[in-house]
């Protein structure tokens, strides 16, 4: 374990430039001692430079320690700052959703049309004047791409996306927002009311009579998830930045990138386990000093149990400046050094 963790350490160093320009001045510096030792020998004098000597070099071996542990540090809270962002941020948006879902179940409109739909009394332009209200909806709350209206069997009545083809559904969630006991149903997975994605997440909730004691359908919205992750990264990551931003689902599969054409939706990742800040990793032949953070939830909800991301290849891990690293370091062991 002990020789694994010298290596990982070995493999970051090599890529700190400007620590190993440091180490090579360094190195001069133990070069100089040893010629004035031989110098001494030579002329006699009885000086024995040796002791000197260990000790600047166990001091610089010191100072190059913390340095590179404070530039490790420096990278890793940077990154580890993003995968943060990523995962609080979403999980905030997403509380807001599950607001929405109760809210619009409750719409008298909403309510008024499944009630001319039992009745037999539903005409297409009820349909229409009801596609009309969600447009709205979405137009001031620009997160979803799609809201659909159910009876209680799974049929869709109504539904925003005009290009979707669907007219109803087996999924279970549906059957489960008719009889949950929670606010909402919250489902992130395969969905036959959206069958070209290979996973969405929808929020589902009953619709029902006025005074709740009969269940009328089931309205389901549909997250517009790419969209809003694009929004996320554009602001939080800048095109000349290395770092990948990234949204992991609970299996570590990438379900949002910022920069697909490195890390690949779908791509399948080793996260960091409890207990550790970092890890070193490869990914398409390529190593990557990479974080992962978990969500501290907003207001007691804590989402569908993605997790934020942050990965940087290792070539370009360590190009800050290291000056502000080096201001951090113990002020006595640089007088030594000095």
């Amino acid at each position: 374990m002990i020789k694994n963790k010298n290596k990982v350490r070995f493999r970051l160093e090599q890529n700190m430039l400007e620590l190993n320009s440091y180490r090579h001045e360094i190195s001069s510096l133990q070069g100089l001692w040893d010629n004035l030792s031989l110098l001494a020998q030579l002329s006699g004098t009885g000086t024995d430079m040796t002791q000197t000597r260990e000790s600047f070099t166990r001091v610089s071996d010191n100072v190059l320690n913390d340095l590179s542990k404070e530039t490790i540090n420096k990278t890793v809270n940077s990154i580890a700052s993003k995968a943060y962002v990523i995962i609080n941020v979403v999980i905030r948006n997403l509380f807001e959703r599950t607001a929405d879902i109760g809210f619009l179940s409750t719409d008298d409109d909403v309510r008024s049309f499944l009630a001319k739909y039992h009745a037999g009394q539903a005409s297409a332009h009820d349909v229409d004047v009801l596609k009309v209200r969600f447009h709205e909806y979405v137009k001031k709350y620009s997160v979803y791409s799609n809201i659909l209206l159910l009876d209680t069997n799974g049929k869709v009545l109504v539904q925003l996306d005009e290009n979707n083809e669907v007219t109803e559904t087996q999924d279970d969630f549906i059957f489960e927002a008719l009889n949950t006991e929670q606010a909402y149903v919250e489902a992130y997975q395969y969905s036959d009311l959206i069958p070209e994605q290979e996973k969405c997440l929808i929020y589902a909730y009953r619709v029902t009579s006025v005074d709740s004691q009969k269940n009328l359908g089931v309205l389901c919205l549909v997250f517009r998830f790419e969209n809003e992750m694009e929004g996320i990264f554009r602001h939080l990551i800048k095109p000349d930045e290395w770092v990948v931003g990234l949204m992991l689902d609970e299996d570590n599969r990438v379900i949002a990138s910022s920069d697909p054409c490195q890390i690949p939706n779908g791509a399948l990742l080793e996260s960091t386990k409890p207990g550790q800040d970092w890890i070193l990793t490869r990914f398409a032949g390529r190593e990557y000093l990479s974080v992962t953070r978990k969500t501290q939830g907003y207001q007691g909800y804590m989402g569908p149990g993605w997790k934020g991301h942050a990965m940087i290849p290792l070539e370009y891990a360590f190009d800050e400046d290291i000056a502000s690293s080096i201001q951090k370091l113990d002020a006595g062991i640089l007088a030594k050094v000095m």
